[in-house]
């Protein structure tokens, strides 16, 4: 028995194809089936069985055979041989699907921005209230951090929080023994501007810390009241 089939074989709820030998006599019939995908499912069965004979060949050419758990395909025999069963399928060049590289390799360098270049006038520059060191391999030091903030005396008032008796610094730009103190080889640290304020004369002063403001009022800013 031969079946060709130009679109795909299903069999399902209970499908049969059975070249069967029954009797006391006789042998399994051979089954040629040809379809591009063969599908058994829902206890369906492809059977060249026999009883007392030999069992049927049975010959399977397709792309793709799918069976359920509760289907089967058989050639036996209960006295007798078995048959054979022989699925043929198309032979597959697995070398058909890879794409061929490229021998040499690809070079980064025409891909890859390059950084900026040692000694071509980059630095680095540490700025803000310190924290950082100038060297990344050395620990913090003295010159790295920020100066303790001092107030600014505006004129006529004094908040400096040194005792009086102590004298200012002297700020000097010629050359000094080595002898002398450092302190006096140090100029004032700069103190960053946190508000302004109007003093007593009118003008306008930037201060280091909150002060009194003095409000300006004209006197004609408010209208006088009729007599």
């Amino acid at each position: 028995m031969e079946l060709n089939v130009q679109n795909g074989l299903i069999l399902t709820n209970n499908g049969r194809i059975s070249v069967e030998a029954l009797g006391d006599v006789g042998d399994g019939g051979n089954l040629a089936i040809a379809a591009s995908t063969i599908v058994a499912l829902e206890n369906s069965l492809i059977r060249a069985n026999a009883v007392s004979g030999n069992g049927g060949n049975i010959n399977i050419a397709t792309q793709g055979l799918f069976l359920s758990p509760n289907s089967q395909i058989t050639a036996s025999s209960q006295f007798g041989l078995d048959g054979t069963i022989e699925v043929q399928e198309p032979a597959l060049d697995p070398a058909s699907g890879l794409v061929e590289l490229e021998d040499n390799p690809i070079d980064p360098s025409d891909r890859i921005v390059s950084g900026c270049r040692a000694q071509e006038g980059n630095r680095f520059v540490v700025t803000g209230r310190g924290g950082l060191p100038e060297n990344p391999n050395q620990p913090l030091m003295g010159s790295s951090v920020l100066h303790d903030l001092r107030l600014i005396a505006l004129d006529g008032e004094s908040h400096s929080r040194q005792p009086a008796s102590q004298p200012p610094v002297a700020i000097s730009h010629s050359r000094q023994p080595a002898e002398q103190s450092l302190v006096a080889m140090k100029a004032e640290p700069l103190v960053e501007t946190t508000g302004w304020a109007i003093n007593e004369r009118g003008n306008l002063v930037l201060t280091a810390t909150p002060t009194n403001l003095y409000q300006l009022f004209s006197d004609n800013c408010y209208p006088s009241s009729p007599d």
